[in-house]
C-alpha cells in the first residue's frame, strides 16, 4: 500500500506490518532520535567551546576558519564515538 511522501506510514509500512517488525522500527526511531538530539542540541555548544575553531573565527579568514571547523567537528565526533558507539 503506496502512501504519499512526508506521510508518516512511508516508506516504513510495510516493515511494520511483519512479524516483530514493529519493535525494530521503534528502536531504529528512538535510534535517529537520538542521533538528531545529539546534532541538534550537543555537537553545536561543543564546537562553540573549541578555542582552535573560536582562534580560527576570530583571527582567520574564511577558508582557514572553515578548516578549522572540519577538523574540531572531526574531533568531537571522535570523542562522541569513543562515548557512544551505539552512534555509528
Amino acid at each position: 500500500m503506496w502512501s504519499a511522501p512526508g506521510t508518516r506510514s512511508w516508506p516504513c509500512a510495510p516493515l511494520r506490518r511483519r512479524a516483530g517488525a514493529g519493535a525494530r522500527a521503534t528502536e531504529a526511531q528512538s535510534v535517529a532520535d537520538r542521533i538528531d538530539k545529539l546534532i541538534a542540541e550537543e555537537i553545536p555548544p561543543k564546537l562553540e567551546r573549541d578555542t582552535s575553531y573560536q582562534n580560527a573565527m576570530a583571527n582567520g579568514d574564511r577558508q582557514n576558519a572553515r578548516i578549522e571547523h572540519d577538523e574540531a567537528l572531526g574531533r568531537i565526533i571522535t570523542a562522541m564515538v569513543k562515548d557512544d558507539a551505539q552512534l555509528y
